[in-house]
């Protein structure tokens, strides 16, 4: 059983010094085992104690801020100060400074890949320098699309005689890009409605759609006649990723200066300029390189009621309820909503009675919420409001939002370039996703086209 030394008579401890003393000094000799004198042995007999040697403890609670490493430690190999051995875990974690992967900036990488090591904040971005040669970005090349959307930019460096545009690129983490989708939910219709939202999915998928009900055919106890076939179709939603980029462009000594403004700015200029695009393209999109809208189905034709330049009231609103109830179609708080444009919603919140009081506000102190015959709206710039030429002026009521599909890649890429902008100390990041629509039934859906505000 192990004795505490500290709380020993000075005589038993100066006979287990004495002991510990002889141990160690015969590790330095050629003899497998030190003798120890014929007192201190007796005394150990007596006690029933033996003295071991052992490899001596190594202290932890190390506070890595303070603590010197040794030159091989922070060897700057081209990915920066990071310890010997890569720390366990699920998402990576930078020893020297104790960022989690959600710490990412996307700042950091954008100047690691455009300025080496001159980047100014090159020691601090140990994170982002893993990352990086997690993904093996600095021999990385973009991916196609992204190929195709440079290959004007790389025609005109070569006009003016400069080098590679593409400094290197890569994907933002999933952790932080998941934080970047939250706000885009908040900012488009369609994440922010609840549809069928498909995360990480696949380049091609192909989900079964259903067309029409099945008959019934009542047998009784004996059938006396062949069960009736079936109308009902299936077919299938094959939903094809398109890839969507912005461009933002960033002054290279902000990068310097205020790089956590400039973080701010670029997460901001990314989600704003996707959430209007995502919006628009589920709406509207014209197919081809972009997801076809759902203004544009060929399959939504017979699901469309035209007003001839009319201004719509709360009657025809009434007239697409009924529409798709008329088609056992659903129309329920939880599960439908309108789609249009601020114009119309504010037209129906200034409608009035013969008398000339509000129909939609009771209470002008207080504003009711967004709410139209008891379902939510939703309102996007992204919605033409003129009766031009090829004008699609409408609105849409959902009758089951699950039944419209929104498929996401799953990551968003991040390509650096490098020499465009350079003449104006700027750098350009290329951000892209990959997205596409579908609807899964139809019927689900009814529009009103053909209307105007006034």
């Amino acid at each position: 059983m192990a004795r505490d030394f500290s709380q020993m008579s000075p005589e038993e401890q100066d006979m287990i010094l004495q002991g510990a003393k002889i141990l160690l000094a015969g590790e330095t000799k050629d003899a497998a085992e030190p003798e120890i004198p014929a007192e201190v042995q007796a005394f150990l007999d007596e006690k029933g104690l033996t003295i071991e040697m052992k490899q001596p403890s190594i202290p932890g609670a190390v506070d890595t801020a303070t603590a010197v490493r040794t030159p091989a430690e922070t060897e700057l190999n081209g990915i920066g100060p990071q310890m010997a051995k890569t720390p366990a875990g699920p998402a990576i974690i930078h020893e020297s400074t104790k960022r989690k992967i959600g710490d990412f900036m996307i700042v950091n990488a954008v100047g690691i890949l455009s300025q080496g090591k001159d980047y100014e904040h090159f020691l601090d971005s140990g994170l982002e320098m893993d990352v990086l040669k997690s993904q093996k970005s600095f021999e990385r090349e973009p991916s196609p699309e992204i190929k195709k959307e440079i290959e004007e930019r790389m025609q005109q460096l070569k006009d003016l005689n400069l080098g590679s545009e593409v400094a290197g690129g890569f994907f933002i983490p999933e952790e932080v890009n998941t934080a970047m989708i939250k706000n885009l939910r908040g900012q488009e219709i369609w994440m922010n409605m609840g549809v069928n939202y498909l995360p990480n999915s696949p380049k091609y998928q192909s989900w079964p759609k259903e067309g029409d009900d099945p008959n019934i055919t009542w047998t009784g106890d004996t059938p006396t006649s062949d069960i009736g076939t079936t109308d009902m179709e299936y077919g299938e939603v094959t939903l094809s990723l398109h890839q969507m980029a912005c461009l933002v462009q960033i002054r290279l000594n902000l990068l310097k200066y205020a790089r956590m403004n400039v973080e701010t700015m670029v997460r901001r200029q990314i989600v704003d300029s996707m959430a209007v695009e995502q919006t628009k393209v589920g709406l509207r999109g014209t197919g081809g390189k972009q997801p076809l809208g759902m203004f544009n189905l060929p399959s939504m034709v017979p699901y469309t009621t035209d007003l001839s330049s009319a201004i719509p009231t709360f009657n025809n609103l009434l007239d697409l309820q009924s529409a798709i109830r008329a088609r056992d179609g659903i129309v329920d708080a939880t599960r439908s909503a309108w789609v249009m444009s601020e114009t119309y919603l504010n037209l129906f919140k200034k409608s009035k009675t013969g008398i000339a009081q509000y129909d939609y506000i009771t209470d002008l102190t207080d504003m009711p919420p967004n709410r139209i015959l008891g379902l939510p709206v939703y309102t996007s710039s992204q919605i033409r409001t003129d009766l031009g030429t090829g004008s699609d002026s409408r609105l849409m009521l959902v009758g089951d939002k699950n039944q419209i599909m929104l498929a996401d890649g799953g990551q968003t890429e991040i390509t650096i370039l490098r020499e465009l902008f350079a003449r104006q100390f700027q750098i350009g990041i290329l951000a892209s996703r990959e997205i596409d629509f579908g609807v899964q039934q139809e019927k689900q859906l009814q529009f009103l086209t053909g209307i105007k505000a006034s």
